[in-house]
């Protein structure tokens, strides 16, 4: 069959617009194996307000009950919650949409009746970083929750609890673009004996958009318009 130089034109425009269809890659956000970290020595320190102690973005804070050691984060409570906290700054996000937090149990034990590792994930707001007012985020290691004070406020975005280790568990959520994000890795008793629970290799990440099929039509038109021209010579 003889091709001219007009349909090849046309079977390259078409080939061209119909590879334009897609999705945006996943990206991840914030990571951590904590081969590399430490742990702050603060309870119930604060983000903004005029409180202390305050701490910053991106810093992980807990109480004796938590360490960091040989590449993992270990909560052995002895009585009611225990955990790790971090709040990650609003800039490190892309953007308003979902988003997954993946983490591994590496180690668990623990009495199947009365004990649990716990996971929760906090939107927070509203807190004053200039340091002049009662506006502030409590990140409250002692409940694994991040507590408002003054005009400041919190959304609970998810929670996972589980009583046996696994690779790659995950809590999705939706995140509004403009929050800081607080992150509770942590475990709850009932009594002795007591859990206890390692955490490693956390991320974030932010979920894949499939891009617009507007080019996938826009193809199939250029295809069909190619094929009339040929059709009418």
């Amino acid at each position: 069959m003889k091709t001219n130089k007009r349909s090849w034109l046309c079977l390259g425009l078409t080939g061209v617009l119909c590879g334009s269809a897609g999705t945006v890659a996943a990206a991840t956000i914030y990571s951590q194996d904590f081969s590399a970290v430490t742990l702050a020595p603060n309870v119930n320190g604060y983000i903004g307000g005029f409180f202390t102690p305050q701490v910053g973005f991106q810093t992980w804070n807990g109480p004796g009950e938590a360490s960091i050691a040989a590449g993992g984060l270990t909560v052995a409570p002895t009585s009611g919650i225990r955990s790790a906290g971090i709040v990650l700054a609003p800039a490190l996000f892309t953007g308003a949409g979902s988003y997954t937090l993946t983490f591994d149990v590496t180690a668990y034990s623990g009495d199947a009746n009365d004990d649990n590792g716990l996971v929760r994930v906090w939107g927070v707001r509203g807190y004053d970083l200039s340091l002049s007012s009662g506006n502030a985020i409590i990140v409250d290691t002692l409940s694994a929750q991040a507590t408002p004070q003054g005009t400041a406020s919190v959304t609970a975005l998810g929670t996972l609890s589980f009583i046996t280790p696994g690779v790659g568990r995950q809590i999705g959520f939706n995140y509004n673009g403009t929050d800081a994000v607080a992150l509770f890795f942590g475990a709850n008793t009932g009594g002795f004996p007591f859990p206890t629970v390692t955490y490693d290799n956390i991320s974030l990440t932010n979920v894949a958009i499939p891009e617009s099929g507007g080019g996938v039509v826009l193809a199939a038109g250029a295809g069909a318009a190619c094929l009339i021209r040929r059709r009418r010579r």
